[in-house]
């Protein structure tokens, strides 16, 4: 039995379009390892995309989910780690 997440509230704007589909994949977390694989397509998507508005969307999305459920903000381990 997977036990259920309880994902913080993000209301995602209409515009840039992108937001969309992040809505779209953050509507369907419901465990925490669903939250985990959002994360990590979301890191993905960030670190390889060229687009600066879905970067900059994602990282809307993204960073807040991860710092709740690590307790660390995504921006530390970034400086930790360069």
């Amino acid at each position: 039995m997977k036990t259920t997440f309880d994902k913080p509230t993000i209301i995602f704007p209409a515009s840039p379009i992108i937001n969309i589909w992040i809505e779209f994949d953050y509507a369907l977390i419901e465990t925490l390892d669903d939250a985990i694989k959002f994360i990590h397509k979301g890191l993905e998507i960030i670190e390889n995309n060229g687009n600066e508005v879905a970067t900059a969307e994602y990282k809307k999305a993204v960073y807040p989910l991860y710092s709740m459920i690590t307790n660390k903000s995504y921006e530390s381990k970034i400086l930790i780690n360069n």
